[in-house]
């Protein structure tokens, strides 16, 4: 039997989670929905509990070998997450609070006081 690769896939609407195998056809897949939470008054605060996204994993992953037996050898796995979001961590790795998304713009406006002739061209030349 040939090994395959475990890919996990935590987007905005929740993960996506999938068994390849090494011919890159796709063995099972299962997907689980996380509740967005928009905040303050106009709305313009966006979290995740990360408690929440971690069982949606789980649940997903345990779906996706269940659904294909027996289990090929996991060779890797693959994990993405949502662009620019943050869930802040204790030292011991624990979340402290809400992950904030990515379409959060609670600091939109002090981004702005940011921005100026210097810090502009530095972030041209690095990228």
């Amino acid at each position: 039997m040939s090994e395959c690769v475990l890919a996990i896939d935590l987007g905005t609407g929740g993960p996506k989670v999938a068994l390849v195998g090494a011919s890159g056809h796709t063995l099972a897949w299962r997907s689980r929905a996380v509740a967005t939470n928009f905040t303050g008054a106009d709305g313009i605060g966006a979290e995740q509990d990360p408690e929440e996204m971690w069982q949606a994993i789980v649940a997903a992953t345990r779906e996706v070998l269940a659904a294909v037996a027996p289990v090929p050898p996991i060779a890797a796995v693959a994990v993405t997450s949502q662009y620019m979001s943050t869930v802040p961590v204790a030292a011991d790795g624990t979340p402290t609070g809400p992950c904030i998304l990515w379409m959060d713009t609670r600091g939109a406006a002090h981004n702005l006081t940011l921005l100026n002739d210097e810090s502009f061209m530095l972030f041209i030349e690095r990228q």
